[in-house]
């Protein structure tokens, strides 16, 4: 019985992998009239490569036309503003807490009475602790505060260094038909058997 399984999965196997490549070659996606255009100039715009290779594909319409740009560096710093504000977030989340707590238990509240809308089980031992506590939330609120403006001041740099645009560095150019496609990629020398 083991031996079946084996040759069963097996079977199983081989017709999985012959209907992905059925289905692989039925499926119409945008990637299969789509090319990768490299080494562009870096003053290229959207519209003049659509004229271009729709000129290339002999006058059929191009459906879009996407730029990529040499921008890592200023998405690494948008990554790293992130989490920036996330840990002020969550630092000016803890301090309404600590805020929110010191007041409910300056009302005179025990954290015992049933009708309270407190989930505190009881007061503050120490009040000097949280007003420590709350200096120290507030100095690294006002760090972290200070880390996102470095953090703009870096990026705005980069940016203007680049004159505010970053460098086009290839195109992805999408054909409405399959024809255009072929033609645009030199399809007339291309045999298909």
């Amino acid at each position: 019985s083991t031996i079946f399984v084996i040759c069963a999965w097996l079977w199983l196997q081989k017709c999985q992998d012959r209907e992905t490549i059925s289905l692989d070659r039925s499926t119409v996606s945008a990637s299969d009239y789509t090319l990768c255009v490299r080494g562009i100039p870096s003053d290229t715009t959207e519209d003049d490569l659509m004229e271009h290779f729709q000129r290339v594909a002999g006058g059929e319409p191009v459906a879009e036309v996407h730029l990529a740009f040499a921008n890592s560096k200023e998405i690494s710093l948008y990554f790293h503003r992130g989490k920036l504000m996330k840990k002020r977030y969550d630092v000016v989340q803890r301090i309404r807490y600590e805020l929110t707590r010191k007041r409910f238990f300056a009302d005179g509240a025990d954290g015992n009475d049933p009708n309270s809308s407190g989930t505190w089980h009881k007061p503050p031992k120490n009040s000097q602790k949280t007003t420590r506590r709350l200096a120290k939330l507030h100095a690294e609120r006002t760090k972290l505060t200070a880390q996102i403006r470095l953090a703009d001041e870096e990026r705005e740099r980069i940016m203007a260094k680049d004159g505010g645009q970053s460098k086009a560095i290839q195109a992805y150019v999408t054909y409405q038909t399959e024809s255009a496609f072929i033609r645009a990629i030199g399809g007339d020398q291309i045999s298909w058997v």
